[in-house]
C-alpha cells in the first residue's frame, strides 16, 4: 500500500481533526499544514495534527499527493485558483467545504485535468479553531462527495479515507 503526503490548507477545526485522524492512517506518509495565521499553524504542529508547517501555498503544494481544503467556502475559489499553478498533475484535492455549485464554478475553469473533488465530513463541533480540533468529531459521520471523482483510483481513495473515519459516502 502505497503511503501518500498530505497537505491540509487551513488548520481550524474542520482542518485540525481532520489531521489529527489522518496522523494515525496507515496511508500516511506525512502532513505539511498551512494556514494564515501562523499561532494556528503552529498549535497544529503541537497538537499532533501536522507533521510540518509550510510557510506558504507554494511550498505546501510541493511534494504532495493529496491536498485538503479546510477554508471558509468563500475563501476556497481564491486559495484553489492560487495554489493550483504548483499542484503536481498527479495531485487530488479534496475541498471540505459545505457548498458545491459555486465553488466548482469559479474553480472549474482552472482544474485542467486534476481531479478535484468536495469531501464534505457532516460532522463538526459547537465552536471553531484549533484549539477545539479533536479526534473523533468526524467519526461515523454521512460524507457528502460532490463531484465524485473522475477515476477509478480517485474514487477508491475517497472510499478508503471515508472508511478509515468510519463514515459513509454518499457520491
Amino acid at each position: 500500500m502505497e503511503e501518500l503526503a498530505i497537505a491540509i490548507i487551513g488548520l481550524g477545526l474542520m482542518g485540525g481533526s481532520l489531521g489529527l485522524e489522518l496522523s494515525s492512517w496507515p496511508r500516511t506518509k506525512f502532513i505539511k499544514g498551512y494556514d494564515i495565521d501562523r499561532k494556528a499553524a503552529e498549535k497544529a504542529k503541537e497538537l499532533g495534527a501536522v507533521n510540518f508547517i509550510s510557510p506558504s501555498l507554494e511550498e505546501a503544494a510541493q511534494g504532495v499527493d493529496l491536498v485538503f481544503l479546510s477554508l471558509p467556502v468563500m475563501s476556497v475559489p481564491p486559495v484553489f485558483l492560487e495554489l493550483r499553478p504548483h499542484l503536481s498533475p498527479s495531485t487530488r484535492v479534496l475541498d471540505l467545504g459545505s457548498t458545491r455549485e459555486w465553488v466548482w464554478r469559479e474553480i472549474s475553469p482552472a482544474l485542467q485535468g486534476l481531479e478535484y473533488s468536495g469531501f464534505h465530513p457532516m460532522g463538526g463541533g459547537e465552536r471553531s479553531g484549533i484549539e477545539h480540533a479533536r479526534k473523533g468529531i468526524l467519526r461515523n459521520v454521512p460524507i457528502l462527495v460532490s463531484p465524485p471523482p473522475a477515476s477509478k483510483s480517485g474514487k477508491n481513495m475517497v472510499e478508503e479515507i471515508a472508511r478509515f473515519l468510519e463514515g459513509q459516502v454518499f457520491f
